[in-house]
Formats: structure tokens, sequence, C-alpha cells
């Protein structure tokens, strides 16, 4: 999962975007593949769950009511199920 690189301690990377974007300390729930083609980063931070594209280096929240199993069994399907996004802004 790269996970010292982007989540170890307040200095990784995925930490450091994560406060730019206004957010508290991320927890990473998971990471899409390289086969897959993506790139893609699912955390959480506070009581609420993410995607994040470093490439784009967009973070986007997950406003649609679901618990994480539930998120989780969307993003698999194709442009991640029924999942309401909204993009969140830098501040």
């Amino acid at each position: 999962m790269g996970y010292n690189y982007y989540w170890a301690n307040k200095d990784s990377y995925g930490q450091r975007i994560v406060r730019k974007h206004g957010l508290k300390r991320a927890q990473p729930i998971m990471r899409s593949t390289r086969d897959s083609g993506d790139c893609l980063h699912m955390f959480q931070s506070g009581d609420k769950y993410y995607i994040w594209n470093p490439i784009e280096g967009e973070i986007w929240e997950i406003v649609t009511s679901m618990n994480l199993v539930d998120i989780v069994t969307e993003i698999d399907k194709p442009r991640q199920g029924s999942l309401k996004l909204v993009e969140v802004d830098q501040v």
C-alpha cells in the first residue's frame, strides 16, 4: 500500500495533502492496484470517507450514506457504482 510513503506519520506525502484540504489525520483504508490502471486511495478522516487521486491532486468526499462495507462494495463497480462524491477544495 506504500504506507510509509503516504500515511505513516504527519510528514508523509498523503498526510500533507490531506492537511492542505483542511482535513484531520487520515487513516488509509485501501488503494487501487497497479494492474487496475487507477491510482486511487480511500481513507478515513474523522468520521467521513474520502477518495484521493494523487496524480490529479483531487480529494473527493463520499457523501452517500453507507457503512464502510457497502462503500467498498460500490467502489468495486464501474465508476464507483452509486457513490455520490463531492470535491474537497484546498484551504
